[in-house]
């Protein structure tokens, strides 16, 4: 075999290997255990693009893969006896994690996810968001109490993913929403609800 023939093969194998490696890098699997539910389906709603990931509850388990190459804002939803709920929000990213639940604690603090650092501060952002709902005030103050926080969130996390959804989400008629955008790093300017927040900004 000529060195030509060798160092094409060689070639071809290393672009496939690392289209294979950076395929791999940009999906997600998501193991989880729903206790009184023993067969159905579960699904991961993409907010951003409307694509819908499934995977079969056998023996209350079950597995789901996709494709996350961000960080991102998705639906949990469950089929069993023929019906069929959305029932919880969270943040999803590449990589495994697992999520364990009953089926009466199909909420966005009710479940347990590990081995993802954005679902479980997702998580208890919406704690804090919960706290503020939960003492009824008037909508107006809700609303005030829900800008404030995304304020303070924003400010102490720069970084994070969480403070742009917070800032779209509540953060609209904040007289400080430009400071709180350009305070974000640029990772989260330009991501999906980064991008989100800019666009309001630019219509006001």
């Amino acid at each position: 075999m000529s060195n030509f023939r060798v160092i094409l093969i060689f070639l071809v194998v290393f672009v496939f290997g690392t289209l294979s490696t950076q395929t791999f890098a940009q999906t997600y699997s998501l193991n989880g255990k729903i206790k009184g539910v023993d067969q159905g389906w579960v699904f991961v709603l993409h907010r951003q693009t409307g694509v819908t990931d499934s995977g079969q509850i056998v023996n209350s388990t079950f597995t789901i893969r996709g494709k996350a190459s961000a960080p991102e804002f998705c639906n949990f939803g469950l089929s069993a006896n023929g019906v069929k709920n959305y029932y919880f929000g969270f943040f999803l990213m590449k990589g495994r994690l697992t999520l364990q639940a009953s089926k009466d604690s199909l909420t966005d603090v009710g479940v347990l996810f590990k081995g993802s650092r954005i679902a479980t501060e997702f998580q208890q952002f919406q704690k804090l968001t919960g706290q503020i709902y939960g003492a009824h005030d008037s909508e107006a103050a809700t609303n005030a109490k829900l800008g404030e926080l995304a304020s303070v969130y924003t400010l102490k996390h720069p970084h994070s993913y969480i403070s742009a959804f917070a800032l779209a989400s509540f953060g609209g008629n904040l007289s400080q929403l430009s400071h709180l955008y350009t305070s974000l790093s640029p990772e989260i300017q330009t991501s999906y609800f980064g991008k989100q927040v800019y666009n309001k900004l630019k219509h006001r």
